[in-house]
């Protein structure tokens, strides 16, 4: 019998009560502190709706410019919250942004964390792209072995670095860690499969906090009801590693969490 004795039945009420708390509604918060001078931006955690001009107002008094792949805008001198260029309605989580800044400035995004199995379309040359995850990253264990004969140089404002096969690691140069919240530009030097950073989040961590607790069951239960969990099926809810996301990967989550109690 699945449950037998008082154990198996105070186990299973403290499994129903996790179950029916993760229906609460959470969101994360990503802090963004801007330098005066040139900043490389992305997101990890985005609203619902990122709406370029709502993510942005907050700083746009001290902004020089926003600079993205194949775009740049700069605040109107006069008219307050009105954007002089060509920018993107709403925010993609794959771009990366350089940010100029007059002074310091910063602001908080309130949302959820972005999908982080995200591929990247890069052409050959130089391409700005996010980091999608909210933890760092070693170079040579963020970016798959496979892309280093595609890849030239990896870079920011002031760091850099070269495949070196000779190299422990893989990687020579100054950038020798990928931080969250940070954008990158990577160097094609030969077209192949789409881009993508490696995954670092452990198996139930839903949410990428290195915790494995009830603000995890509420992530995964959040996406299950959505009906949107295709592109989560390798992600670090898919506790039973079937390729998709569904009500026994919320039990099997609940149980990882009381085992550890």
């Amino acid at each position: 019998q699945l449950f037998t004795g008082g154990h198996n039945m105070s186990r299973y009420f403290n499994i129903s009560l996790l179950f029916l708390l993760s229906f609460s509604y959470t969101t994360e918060t990503q802090l963004i502190e801007l330098t005066q001078g040139s900043n490389e931006v992305s997101f990890f955690v985005l609203p619902e709706n990122p709406e370029f001009t709502e993510i942005f107002s907050p700083i746009f008094d001290n902004t020089i410019s926003i600079a993205g792949e194949g775009f740049i805008v700069t605040p109107h001198p006069i008219l307050e919250g009105i954007w002089i260029g060509s920018f993107p309605q709403y925010i993609n989580p794959q771009t990366g942004f350089i940010i100029d800044m007059s002074s310091f400035s910063s602001f908080e995004i309130e949302g959820e964390y972005v999908n982080p199995l995200l591929t990247y379309q890069l052409h050959l040359g130089v391409n700005l792209i996010s980091y999608p995850y909210s933890q760092p990253q070693m170079i040579g264990d963020a970016i798959p072995v496979e892309f280093i004969n595609q890849i030239g140089s990896v870079f920011n404002l002031d760091q850099s670095a070269i495949p070196n096969h000779l190299s422990p690691t893989g990687w020579e140069g100054s950038l020798e860690s990928i931080e969250m919240g940070n954008s990158y530009n990577i160097v094609i030097i030969s077209e192949g499969e789409d881009f993508y950073w490696n995954n670092p989040i452990s198996l139930g961590d839903f949410n990428s906090d290195l915790n494995i607790d009830v603000i995890d069951v509420v992530q995964l239960v959040n996406v299950i009801l959505s009906g949107d969990s295709s592109d989560f099926q390798d992600w670090a809810g898919d506790i039973d590693s079937n390729g998709v996301l569904n009500i026994l990967d919320v039990i099997l989550l609940v149980d990882q969490i009381l085992g550890t109690l």
